[in-house]
């Protein structure tokens, strides 16, 4: 078999990434890996990929270790794009482990090298809308809900321009996030009920963790804005993908949110209750 710079296998599982169908695309780079016969570049990509995945169902340590070892080998290559891959999903590990210093260290080496990048490719576009979108949780982590707004609204722009529905679907949920923050709660509702309107319209079962986002994040909207009704509602919607999906994270979010409703409920009643007993 001749040596294949990216086989179209690994254009399928970063295409499945991409989307968010770990478990599919995880399986196919473990099948590229066992058939050998690799280039060093197309060897590294899979270990990006795999960063990516652990990303992706929230092992962020396995995800750094492996980012960190794709980062050097894309140095040993001189492979300036890979490099920019790499230290996104290493970028993201640091931010998420705590070490937000190193992480946005790592962030300011991406975007610069990323400005070495040539082309206007939509592999290249991408890379700028997950750079954007990392600079906008790198802010957000810091509380500046203003400057993680702009990046995230330029990723929003950018993730629009190449039709990714999926970074669409995140960007509109971080969006949201961001506006609830601020207290900014009908903005907030409106970028999260775009994101779970176009999820609805073009991923149904697939995407899972994003719908998960989605859901947390208009129960958090609602219960801010003191409808508890509708967070309800959306309480059952992830119960509903809790029940059907195998995943830790999202049967933490549920268990969280069903127990915080569940406590809003109770206050909200004796609440009343109360003003009943002991009326001004």
């Amino acid at each position: 078999m001749t040596k294949q710079e990216k086989p179209e296998e690994l254009i399928l599982a970063e295409e499945l990434i991409n989307e968010r169908k770990f478990v599919e695309a995880l399986k196919i780079i473990n099948d590229i890996e066992m058939k050998g016969d690799l280039t060093p570049t197309s060897q590294n990509k899979c270990i990006i990929l795999k960063s990516d995945y652990f990303i992706g169902i929230g092992r962020y340590g396995d995800s750094l270790k492996l980012a960190e070892k794709a980062y050097k080998e894309s140095q040993r290559l001189n492979n300036k794009k890979q490099s920019v891959e790499s230290l996104l999903p290493l970028a993201r590990s640091l931010l998420v482990l705590g070490e937000l210093d190193k992480g946005f260290e790592k962030l300011e080496a991406c975007k610069e090298l990323f400005k070495t990048l040539t082309g206007k490719s939509k592999e290249i576009k991408r890379l700028d809308t997950r750079l954007n979108r990392m600079l906008g949780n790198f802010y957000g982590y810091k509380g500046d809900g203003r400057q993680a707004l702009l990046y995230f609204k330029k990723a929003l722009s950018l993730a629009q321009e190449i039709d990714d529905k999926s970074l669409i679907c995140i960007l509109y949920n971080s969006i949201g996030e961001s506006y609830r923050k601020l207290g900014e709660l009908n903005r907030a509702l409106e970028f999260a009920e775009c994101g779970l309107v176009l999820h609805e319209e073009y991923f149904i079962k697939a995407n899972t963790m994003t719908l998960a986002y989605l859901l947390t994040t208009l129960i958090e909207i609602c219960i801010e804005k003191s409808d508890l009704k509708e967070a309800q509602n959306y309480l059952q919607r992830l119960e509903q993908l809790n029940h059907r999906e195998d995943n830790n994270i999202i049967d933490l979010f549920f268990r969280y949110f069903k127990m915080y409703t569940l406590f809003l409920s109770y206050f909200f009643k004796n609440s009343i209750l109360t003003r009943q007993i002991f009326p001004r």
